[in-house]
């Protein structure tokens, strides 16, 4: 059957082949090998490039399948901040999601990132997606109210426990205006986006592991904003 796709990344494997990690219109995370990429006019090579949506068939049943019949649906062309951000988003799924698991709208979500990255700001569309993976994922925050289930209060201060959610602490990092300004995704102030950005790392720090994203090198190399 034939499905849409993404590759978040791929690398060489085997003589004429690549391996690809794909996002599947099911919200799946597959792995899935590539062959004839080695040929100079090779439609595959062409075709097998991040932020191109793909139409292919999948057979196998191990861990791996064999991708077919790849044919180029639509491609999102990003230039500049907005391309190592499509980097970042992709390098995200790769560590967050695990191969073979669906994760709801999430192939949705991608699309409507790349749309995003291509016509809007950067920060404010990294901000969104990491805050939306998070919750499709299963541990996102109510930025609405702490662990106790109180409103939050926009003139106090708040810690983030990820197990628990938002404590509140007079000395916490996170003052209750802003919390409120990214749960109300207002992002006009330049300090609501300081301290969003600050926010999601501490939120996806404990599921990233000590292990350094690329796209996040590249984007300071690159002297960005992610």
């Amino acid at each position: 059957m034939t499905q849409a796709a993404y590759v978040l990344h791929r690398r060489p494997y085997l003589d004429d082949a690549a391996l690809a990690e794909l996002l599947l219109a099911d919200d799946s995370r597959v792995g899935a090998v590539v062959r004839g990429m080695a040929a100079k006019k090779s439609h595959k090579r062409a075709a097998m490039q991040p932020f191109v949506e793909l139409e292919l068939t999948l057979a196998g049943q191990g861990d791996l399948k064999n991708a077919r019949a790849i044919e180029v649906k639509t491609a999102h062309s990003l230039t500049g901040n907005a391309l190592y951000a499509g980097f970042y988003v992709n390098e995200l799924i790769i560590r967050l999601v695990p191969r073979g698991t669906d994760t709801d709208g999430l192939f949705a979500l991608y699309q409507q990132t790349l749309l995003a990255l291509m016509s809007t700001e950067v920060e404010p569309v990294l901000r969104r997606f990491e805050l939306s993976l998070c919750h499709r994922l299963g541990y996102g925050i109510d930025l609405w109210r702490d662990s106790s289930g109180q409103p939050l209060n926009a003139e106090g201060r708040y810690q983030l426990v990820p197990e628990e959610g938002l404590l509140a602490d007079v000395k916490g990092p996170y003052p209750g205006l802003h919390l409120l300004a990214i749960a109300q995704d207002n992002w006009q102030d330049s300090d609501t986006r300081r301290f969003a950005k600050h926010f999601c790392r501490a939120l996806l720090a404990p599921h990233l592991g000590d292990k350094p994203l690329k796209s996040r090198e590249l984007f300071r190399l690159a002297g960005g904003v992610q």
